[in-house]
């Protein structure tokens, strides 16, 4: 894969997607749907929001 996106001159997730038809057909498809994930801000990390924490109060 990133033979491939070297070959193309493909350097940024912009360029990911503006040559997504060529990739489209050189890549297998499960790397050609990760790749248009990645190109559209899409990853597999899951943020934990703890919003049952209460604030700490400081008296002075």
């Amino acid at each position: 894969t990133a033979l491939h996106l070297e070959s193309l001159e493909i350097q940024t997730v912009n360029d990911i997607y503006l040559k997504r038809g060529i990739l489209k057909l050189i890549e297998y498809p499960t790397t050609f749907d990760f790749l248009m994930r990645v190109s559209n801000g899409c990853g597999s990390t899951t943020i934990e929001h703890d919003d049952l924490k209460k604030s700490v109060g400081h008296e002075t």
